[in-house]
């Protein structure tokens, strides 16, 4: 029963900010009518403040990705981006209500920065740019990959009608794998 109020009161904010994408804070007497539950009840058994309930949400789309993390640290020559495409574009699509909210709306205006974060680390211990070959540091090789891969994952989240998982993740591996002077035609 506690988890199904937590996801009343999650999916209450979530509706709230779908209806005012302007918003950037939403007090629990808005959320609590929206959920159908009191104000105390929020605040006594399940979150303190709002803040608490946008943590709550970002720990729930990526709780999936740690374990991805993991098994991809004991993967013998699988290439990252296959191994992004196959794994982890799933766990993102199981979540992409909560995450078009949050590309869409102001009730997480760090979201992006978060996410960046997040998949920085990754690429990090995980992506072997050849920054010399590009002539640039590696530190910005990273960079432009992670928000390269999160530019793409966030045109396809925010569509209302997203492709499935399996779909984008074909178009993703076409996306990546193909030279950037390859989707400029030139007169």
């Amino acid at each position: 029963m506690p988890q199904d109020t937590r996801d009343k009161i999650v999916n209450a904010l979530i509706e709230l900010a779908e209806q005012n994408p302007e918003k950037s804070y939403f007090t629990f007497s808005e959320i609590a009518k929206q959920a159908g539950l009191s104000r105390q009840a929020i605040y006594k058994k399940h979150f303190s403040n709002v803040e608490e309930i946008i943590e709550y949400i970002r720990e729930t789309i990526m709780s999936p990705f740690l374990p991805l993390y993991e098994s991809y640290k004991g993967e013998e020559k699988t290439n990252p981006i296959v191994f992004f495409s196959q794994h982890m574009i799933p766990a993102i699509y199981r979540h992409r209500q909560w995450m078009k909210v949050l590309y869409t709306t102001a009730i997480d205006p760090f979201w992006r920065d978060y996410l960046t974060g997040f998949f920085t680390q990754w690429a990090e211990q995980n992506l072997d740019i050849d920054a010399q070959k590009l002539g640039i540091p590696q530190e910005m090789g990273t960079e432009i990959i992670v928000k390269w891969i999160n530019s793409l994952i966030e045109i396809w989240i925010v569509k209302d009608e997203p492709l499935p998982a399996e779909e984008f993740a074909q178009l993703f591996l076409k996306v990546t794998s193909t030279p950037i002077e390859n989707f400029v035609v030139s007169d």
